[in-house]
């Protein structure tokens, strides 16, 4: 067990949608099967890398935050990290994507930005300063999981993946420490942070 699983579970109870049904599955799956034909995103690039069902976890995603605006009547922020061109070109998020927010969600705006932006951002716009060092070891860590994974691709082509798995797996484990460091205060979304 991870010595920060508990503190993972505290920030984030409550926070989680609802899983979709059986039903709901079958419907994205079958979905998912004309979107990635036809490359329309997200997640068409996970098509031949991962098995089954498994290949459609982007579009559950999308179709989560998508039911959650609409309900909630809600604009969104959506973090991630996730840099392949199902989700982004050129550096922004895909036009696709945010059209068809717009049009499922009657009008709601929706920001793609990965977590290394949202703090620095947050950090300026909201009443909750987290400190420059703070954000720097954030932004060194971020720096360091991206070069990984790129040795990762990398090294795979030449079957010598075990050195980089570990150099991941380190660089994660920073991160996690650096957010949950981060996170000591709940941040609420009306702007405004509390302390406990």
């Amino acid at each position: 067990e991870h010595p920060n699983k508990s503190k993972i579970c505290n920030i984030f109870e409550k926070k989680l949608l609802p899983k979709f049904s059986d039903e709901e599955l079958i419907k994205i799956y079958k979905e998912g099967e004309t979107r990635y034909k036809d490359k329309i995103p997200p997640g068409y690039n996970d098509k031949d890398k991962k098995p089954e069902n498994d290949k459609y976890g982007d579009l559950i995603i999308w179709k989560e935050i998508i039911e959650y605006s609409s309900k909630e009547k809600k604009d969104i922020i959506f973090i991630t990290n996730d840099k392949k061109d199902d989700w982004v070109k050129d550096g922004s998020p895909r036009i696709e994507l945010i059209r068809e927010f717009y049009e499922k969600t009657s009008g709601k705006n929706i920001y793609i930005i990965d977590l290394k932006t949202f703090l620095f951002e947050s950090n300026k716009f909201l009443d909750y300063n987290v400190g420059n060092s703070k954000l720097e070891t954030l932004s060194s860590a971020m720096t360091s999981i991206e070069e990984a994974e790129q040795s990762s691709e990398i090294s795979n082509i030449d079957n010598s993946s075990s050195a980089t798995s570990t150099s991941e797996s380190l660089t994660n484990t920073e991160l996690l420490e650096t957010c949950i460091e981060v996170k000591k205060d709940p941040i609420n979304l009306d702007g405004t942070s509390t302390s406990t």
